[in-house]
Order: C-alpha cells, then sequence, then structure tokens
C-alpha cells in the first residue's frame, strides 16, 4: 500500500508504536507530515480505569482472586457451593476470574460477587469450620467487614462508566464522530460527583493543566458514590472514621480517573468537536449552518471543491428528510449518497468527504477481531493456508455478515458460477 494513500493511523500507545522518538507513528508522520494519529481508545480506557483503581485498596481486587482461586482448586468445594447457591435460590453463577491483561473485566466480577455476596459468606463460613484453612478465614473475615462491601459496591457503579464507553469505540461501525462528545460526558459526570457545581464549566473551558484547588471540592458527606452505597451507609452500622477513610479514598479514585483521560484526550481539540457536524441528529436540527469549520481541519482531503462541499452542506440540511428511516450514521450518508436530482447525484462532494472522514481510525479493537479470525482459520491442521486463501475466507465471512445471510440463504450469482471452473484449482508458480 502506498503511503500516499493513508490518511489515519491508529494502535495501543506502546511506545513502538506510539512513542516520541522513532516509533512507528513518527516514521509515518515524518513522511505524511498531516497524518491523522489516534492511540486506540479502548487502551486508553482501560489504562484510564485501571488508574483509578489504584487510588483503591488491593485486596478488593485479591478479594476476587482468593475466591475464585479458592473455588476452581477442588470439584467438591465447586459442587458445595452449587448447593449452597441451590438451598439460598440464588442464580447458579459461576464465579469470575479477574483478568490480568484485561483490566475492565473486573467490572462482571464486581458484580458477580455482589449477587452472590450472601451466599459466599455461608460458605466460607462452613468452610473455615470443615477445613480451618487460612486462606478461607482471610477470605471470610473480609467478605464480613461491611467496608470490602463498600466498595464492591462503588465498583459496581463507577466502572460502567469506563464500560459503556469502551463497548461504543469497539464497534466495527465508525463512532469517531461521537468521540469528543461521548468523552466529554463521562467526564462531567465524574466530576458532578465530587466537584462543586459552579467550577465543573471552569475546568472544561480552561486549556491550562487540569488541577484542582481543595476550595472546589465537595466535602466528603456530599459526594456522590451510587445510590447503593448510600443506602448501604443508611442501613449498617460503620465507624465514621472508616467511612470517612473510605470516601477519600473513592475521591481520590474520582480525581485520578479525570486526570487520566484529560491525559490521553484533548476536550479542546477543535478537529474532534467539529466531527459532530456530520452527525444526522446536527444535520436534521440544522446546528450547524456550514461545515467550514470541519473543512479546516481536513486540507488533505479536499481537492479545489471547498465552496461544492459547503454548499451541498446548506442544501442538505434544508432537504425534506424522514427521521425514522435512520438508524446510524453510515446508513444514513449512505442513504444521502442515493439521492438524485435530474439522474445525478445530489450531494457527490459532500458524501465523498464525509466517508473519507469516517474511515479515520478510532481504535484497533476491529484489527484484533480480524487477527483473532485469522487465528481460528489457521489451526494444527490446517496450519499452512497461504495468503490468498485466507483473505478469500475473511471476504466470505464478511460478505456473509454484510448480507446478514449464511450457507443456507446464500444467493450465488452468476459470476461466481463462472469462476467454478478448472482454471479455479490452477496454483501460480
Amino acid at each position: 500500500m502506498s503511503k500516499q494513500n493513508m490518511i489515519g493511523f491508529a494502535a495501543d500507545g506502546a511506545n513502538v508504536m506510539m512513542g516520541r522518538n522513532h516509533s512507528v507513528s513518527t516514521l509515518l508522520k515524518a513522511d505524511i507530515n498531516d497524518l491523522f494519529v489516534l492511540k486506540c481508545v479502548c487502551h486508553s480506557f482501560h489504562l484510564c480505569a485501571s488508574y483509578a483503581c489504584e487510588k483503591l485498596p488491593g485486596e478488593v481486587e485479591d478479594l476476587a482472586r482468593n475466591i475464585f482461586n479458592y473455588l476452581k482448586s477442588s470439584s467438591k468445594r465447586l459442587k458445595d457451593f452449587s448447593s449452597l447457591q441451590y438451598f439460598f435460590e440464588f442464580k447458579a453463577n459461576k464465579i469470575l476470574h479477574p483478568s490480568q491483561t484485561r483490566w475492565l473485566s473486573l467490572s462482571a466480577v464486581v458484580s458477580r460477587l455482589i449477587e452472590q455476596y450472601d451466599v459466599l459468606i455461608a460458605y466460607f463460613s462452613i468452610a473455615v469450620k470443615e477445613e480451618n484453612l487460612q486462606t478461607a478465614k482471610n477470605i471470610l473475615t473480609s467478605l464480613k467487614d461491611p467496608i470490602t462491601k463498600l466498595y464492591l459496591l462503588f465498583l459496581e457503579f463507577a466502572l460502567p462508566f469506563f464500560i459503556k464507553l469502551n463497548k461504543l469505540f469497539q464497534s466495527e461501525s465508525s463512532q469517531i464522530h461521537k468521540l469528543h462528545s461521548s468523552v466529554k460526558e463521562i467526564v462531567v459526570t465524574l466530576l458532578e460527583c465530587f466537584v462543586r457545581k459552579d467550577y465543573i464549566t471552569m475546568f472544561l473551558d480552561s486549556t491550562s493543566e487540569f488541577n484542582l484547588p481543595p476550595e472546589c471540592l465537595l466535602d466528603l458527606e456530599s459526594i456522590y458514590l451510587g445510590i447503593k452505597v448510600e443506602c448501604f451507609l443508611i442501613t449498617n452500622e460503620i465507624n465514621v472514621i472508616e467511612i470517612d477513610t473510605f470516601k477519600n479514598k473513592c475521591r481520590n479514585f474520582y480525581i485520578e480517573a479525570v486526570l487520566q483521560i484529560l491525559k490521553r484526550f484533548d476536550l479542546n481539540n477543535s478537529f474532534f468537536r467539529n466531527l459532530s457536524i456530520i452527525a444526522p441528529d446536527n444535520v436534521y436540527a440544522c446546528t450547524y449552518k456550514s461545515i467550514a469549520p470541519l473543512l479546516q481541519q481536513v486540507p488533505r482531503l479536499l481537492a479545489d471543491n471547498i465552496q461544492e462541499i459547503d454548499s451541498e452542506y446548506r442544501t442538505l440540511i434544508n432537504f425534506v428528510k424522514d427521521k425514522e428511516q435512520i438508524l446510524d450514521i453510515e446508513e444514513y450518508w449512505r442513504m444521502v449518497a442515493r439521492i438524485e436530482i435530474g439522474n445525478e447525484q445530489a450531494f457527490p462532494n459532500l458524501v465523498k468527504l464525509v466517508f473519507a472522514i469516517l474511515s479515520f481510525p478510532h481504535s484497533s479493537a476491529n484489527v484484533e477481531r480480524v487477527f483473532s479470525q485469522v487465528n481460528l482459520m489457521k489451526t494444527k491442521i490446517r496450519n499452512r493456508l497461504e495468503n490468498a486463501t485466507i483473505k478469500a475466507c475473511l471476504q466470505t465471512k464478511g460478505l456473509l455478515k454484510l448480507q446478514n445471510s449464511d450457507c443456507t440463504n446464500f444467493k450465488v450469482t452468476t459470476e461466481m458460477r463462472k469462476k467454478c471452473n478448472k482454471a479455479m484449482y490452477d496454483i501460480p508458480k
């Protein structure tokens, strides 16, 4: 592939890919000055959550890991635990294992622990009497500590903010136009939990380094930690000093989370902010009268037709539209591409530009899925597949998915049938 055809590059934040000195991104930028470069959003938010959780006691993650390891090491223990689940009329769900590399998986682990909390206390109370192991005693002590459950309830509330955004940008369709608004939304939501409201707008509008003076912070009594935490504090008698320590650590979690997000995403970046111009909702609402602010950000994608693009956009926002038809941004602009006036495409220049912008990468998740598919194809039995065969298999899978079909209803075209001849087995030498 020619470098001149490259318009964007996304990868994880490893130094070899995104480092300042002699990385893949710097070498590409040296050859293509206006190349769009973005660290994978999914990897970035994974790191944000990981750094924030370092502000909480490590005993919570250790508890989850110890419970899983204790149960998995014995089929008898698993059977006994399952029997208790049946006795207490709980769902027979397994205890999950916290992943070492995919930190956001801890959210599912936390939710499962909370779901099975009473059963776990009952099980380890019996295990301490029957087996008398120190591991079981330590786990039971942690489970009976109300502060442990408070941290679990807080994580159940806080981690989904990161997971929601992570899932959004793992999408196979383009979501880059939502990056600025989605990141801003989570930052504002986190700030509202521990910062006085009159300071939030000031932080968002500031171009200086993120800093939180003490006077802008809510007092510990006013910090929002989730409704389940509030209810638990009301219904349980806990030492005031322990509660203050817990709330202070949760506030540190919030501060670190916002700090890490703002280190990775510049909310004052005009390019990401202006991408909302092409969002279907804004086109329908005529929020922007011109696409000019966005055109200034993508000179490499433009020819000498700036005025034509802007005129087409101004025409489009006043065009008769049926909002019920639209599901997402790609479907919307495909519909716009099909609009004709006098047997000619109505918005050719605008559509070409928008599809180029939607080609900008926002994560490497989709590429990683392709690698996973290749690994599934190249088994021990089929370990000598050539690149052409792998490419053909990937394209076939993609076509079946695009058409929402399978081997029972796939329509074979005449052109496909013609290619099924003796020449198809010829191997180039």
